[in-house]
């Protein structure tokens, strides 16, 4: 094994370890998306954080916490957005909960079309073009997922996607525990 993978397998552990300890500390959901981006800033770049989750029958998404330094909060439709249900077949959602793997939505291939997602040109005004997001899993299915927001385009490097994969059950744990 070479020095930088070592390096990378490190950093990975590093994380998940934090993640355990920090996330066990979150004692609201603001603490916990807080938490999140703080972990998640050491080691990629992006603007700001949500957790969106699933309503019972799996047919929509619902904005379950939104990181506070969201550039959404300055759009007039926040408060709409923030409360809203969203379908989960739309194309978007329905492809990010059908995987374990990160999704790279790149908003400039929806933002112009007819039929897409009512959140789409919300994200484009509020100055994002591009999302990562990921399921976050569960024994019964996917609860939903967390999803990372950047202003420029090809922000989000495919080296991250092992550490964000490894964190996803962890963070999905940690969000129901809230739930209960």
């Amino acid at each position: 094994m070479n020095a930088g993978m070592d390096i990378e397998n490190e950093k990975k552990q590093d994380l998940l370890l934090a993640f355990h300890s920090t996330l066990l500390m979150s004692r609201t959901k603001e603490e916990l998306i807080t938490n999140i981006h703080e972990q998640f800033r050491r080691f990629f770049p992006f603007s700001h954080c949500s957790l969106l989750l699933c309503s019972d029958n799996r047919t929509t998404l619902r904005p379950y916490v939104i990181d506070p330094v969201s550039k959404l909060r300055d759009h007039p439709l926040f408060n709409w957005i923030s409360h809203h249900d969203f379908a989960v077949d739309d194309g978007i959602n329905n492809v990010v909960l059908a995987t374990t793997e990160p999704v790279v939505i790149r908003i400039s291939d929806y933002a112009d079309k007819s039929d897409a997602p009512t959140h789409i040109p919300i994200i484009r005004e509020s100055g994002l073009n591009e999302v990562l997001a990921i399921s976050l899993p569960a024994e019964s299915g996917a609860i939903g997922m967390l999803c990372f927001f950047s202003e420029n385009e090809n922000t989000f490097n495919p080296h991250v996607y092992p550490i964000l994969q490894s964190a996803a059950p962890i963070i999905a744990k940690s969000t129901v525990s809230f739930l209960r």
